[in-house]
């Protein structure tokens, strides 16, 4: 059997100091118990040596008082010689994202290691009561709590046994189980360590720490699985611990017919998503724009499919922008094409409410050939708008702004409820100057990726319903005032009656 309790693990050189989170574990077994401090370093191996460990938890914290424990190392473990994880993390490292508290420490790739403490002195007193430790797993967008000690440099107390909530927003599978997630739930400073688990309080992992994208596009905290971890805890509390691993369960990003988009040249690369809708590919028009418009015969678009799968488009497929003013393209495949891409579920359209659940699926963020699912965040329909498609036709929704997280990348995704009914095709996110000190203009801007413009689907269907007819309506100029942000309304100032 196995029990845990959270911990608040320092590390003290001459020169430096860290805090992480961790877990004491207790594993009983035949009649015999070991008892160990498990957390996440990011500290290289070999400087180890040169710093003090200390721990508390528990027992040895309350409102008065809190006991460090000196601690030593049974032993340490790095996760990134495992080649598979080394390889999913390496993605994010040779594309713009740096992982900290890691890089915090070094300017170099990091060095992901699981260290094995004990206390110096054995009689030292420790939390012996502690929660079962269930092993499990999880999907895309399951919710999760993280149990840590964030700050705690500044308050171990205030911050002991903090509850962070969240949802996994990817996982990386090997062999049916996860190696490794992604998850929304905000990074907090010495969360590393920290305990993953799902509402039914089963564990999925322990926190690496945060993925951060250098340009500021986003971030996401990394979760190490227990798929991952149980290579090394037979090492570490014998022969006897070996847990079984549960499989994962099916990820409903499966169901949802999302493909990445890949434009490039011999120069430049970038990415998108296309969203598969009544037998075509909808996307951005922004995204095929280097494409569409390339005078560069190297120029290349190709849809990886589900595996291993490519299709690059050729003369014989039929790209159809509409109405620019929408940014919005469709791609009809060639019939062997069309083939390639498989048997694909069509979603149902559906409208939206303001504050109804939303959900946005695409390669936001991050994108490479190995990654076999898209990103999938939870947010809500924060606004609405309806307008006549021509000047003569009834009104349709023809804007959604949604909260569910987006990235670039994101573009040309799906936008979808909670039965999975399609809502809309992401677009493109707000773009907000940063408040300045007066006297200063620096002109600063940042994206807002909680605040997403979507097409909504009705918008689309009109819009796809026009190419397939071979018509051209003239779109209502009110439209695509709404899609530049511009006013269509009258702005009137009441004023009394004169006397």
């Amino acid at each position: 059997m196995w029990t845990w309790v959270p911990i608040c693990v320092r590390l003290i050189s001459n020169n430096d100091v860290h805090a992480v989170s961790g877990i004491q574990v207790d594993f009983q077994h035949n009649g015999t118990s070991t008892s160990l401090w498990l957390t996440v370093s990011p500290v290289p191996v070999s400087t180890l040596d040169e710093y003090e460990l200390y721990v508390a938890s528990g027992d040895t914290i309350d409102e008065q008082t809190v006991v460090w424990i000196s601690a030593r190392y049974h032993s340490h473990h790095a996760l990134t010689k495992n080649e598979k994880f080394r390889s999913f993390l390496s993605q994010f490292l040779t594309n713009g994202f740096s992982l900290f508290p890691h890089n915090s420490v070094t300017s170099h790739e990091p060095e992901v290691s699981l260290l094995a403490l004990q206390p110096k002195d054995r009689g030292a007193n420790r939390t012996t009561l502690g929660s079962r430790l269930q092993f499990g797993s999880a999907a895309s967008q399951a919710e999760i709590v993280i149990t840590s000690y964030p700050f705690s440099f500044t308050n171990p107390v205030l911050f002991s046994n903090f509850q962070s909530h969240g949802f996994i927003n990817y996982a990386d599978i090997d062999n049916g189980a996860p190696l490794a997630y992604l998850s929304d739930t905000r990074y907090l400073e010495n969360m590393a360590g920290g305990m993953v688990q799902l509402t039914d309080f089963s564990s999925i992992g322990l926190v690496i720490g945060n993925l951060r994208k250098r340009n500021g596009d986003g971030d996401l905290t990394l979760v190490c699985g227990w798929h991952l971890l149980a290579d090394y805890l037979p090492k570490i509390f014998g022969s006897d611990a070996i847990s079984d691993t549960p499989i994962v369960l099916e990820s409903r990003t499966d169901t949802i017919p999302v493909f990445p988009i890949v434009v490039g040249n011999s120069t430049s690369r970038s990415w998108g998503t296309c969203t598969y809708v009544s037998s075509v590919l909808a996307t951005n028009y922004h995204v095929l724009k280097p494409y569409i418009e390339a005078t560069d015969s190297s120029a290349t678009c190709t849809i990886y499919v589900h595996g291993s799968k490519k299709i690059h488009l050729s003369v014989e497929d039929n790209i159809i922008t509409p109405f620019p003013e929408l940014d919005l393209s469709f791609i009809f495949l060639s019939p062997s094409h069309l083939a390639a891409l498989g048997k694909v579920r069509d979603l149902k359209p559906s409208s939206s409410d303001v504050n109804s659940t939303a959900y946005s699926v695409g390669y936001g963020l991050f994108f490479s050939q190995r990654q076999t699912a898209p990103l999938l965040a939870k947010g809500h329909i924060s606004a609405l708008s309806s307008l006549p498609f021509t000047i003569d036709e009834s009104p349709i929704e023809t804007m959604i702004v949604t909260s569910a997280p987006c990235w670039n990348g994101s573009s040309g995704g799906a936008l979808v409820d909670s039965e999975n009914n399609l809502v809309g095709i992401i677009c493109s996110n707000a773009q907000v100057r940063i408040p300045e000190v007066a006297g200063t203009t620096t002109g600063r801007t940042e994206k807002l990726c909680t605040f997403c413009m979507c097409l909504p689907i009705a918008l689309v269907l009109r819009s796809l319903e026009s190419c397939k007819a071979l018509m051209s309506p003239q779109l209502n100029p009110d439209i695509a005032k709404l899609w530049t942000l511009s006013a269509i309304h009258k702005d009137v100032i009441e004023s009394g009656p004169k006397l």
